[in-house]
């Protein structure tokens, strides 16, 4: 079976095809697992953890990093363990200054008056002067105006606001 992690933004869809991929070895008594490079298959410390529990679960298996030429089980000898903790760590060096870059350029972006990412809720995203900004929605700006009015009393709860906001559609 094959498993494909995207490089993605998205934190939570690499994890879930990642786990996904855990749990299926697992259940399925799959004993190799071939990954073209740790980079693509973990990117934190985390992950790496799962991958050295998988492996010392069963001395039958095995992770082959296949670019790297790298072959991890559980008696696997103290250098290949230490070329998979430098590669692990790269991948996260990676991943690391990668949120880096772009957190530079959402700080760009907000500096030159754009609005990155996507608008808070009663906002809308439209395009004015070139630049995408968020504006108030018309379709629901009462509704909006009013959970923030309710918020400022102080019987309020951002759970009781959000079950009454839910009734009002």
């Amino acid at each position: 079976k094959v498993f494909k992690v995207a490089e993605t933004a998205s934190k939570e869809q690499s994890r879930k095809v990642f786990h996904e991929l855990i749990t299926y070895i697992s259940s399925n008594n799959i004993y190799h697992l071939a990954v073209e490079k740790t980079d693509r298959f973990t990117r934190n410390f985390r992950d790496a953890v799962v991958i050295d529990e998988w492996l010392e679960q069963d001395a039958e298996r095995r992770l082959h990093a296949v670019k790297e030429n790298l072959l991890l089980h559980k008696h696997a000898k103290s250098d290949v363990k230490f070329m998979w903790n430098i590669y692990v760590s790269v991948a996260k060096k990676y991943t690391d200054t990668l949120r880096e870059e772009a957190m530079k350029g959402w700080a760009e972006k907000l500096a030159q008056g754009w609005l990155p990412g996507v608008p808070p809720p009663g906002y809308v995203t439209i395009t004015q002067d070139g630049k995408r900004i968020h504006v108030p929605n018309e379709d629901n700006k009462c509704l909006m105006q009013k959970a923030f009015k309710k918020y400022l009393d102080p019987n309020q709860s951002i759970a009781s606001i959000a079950v009454e906001m839910d009734h009002m559609g």
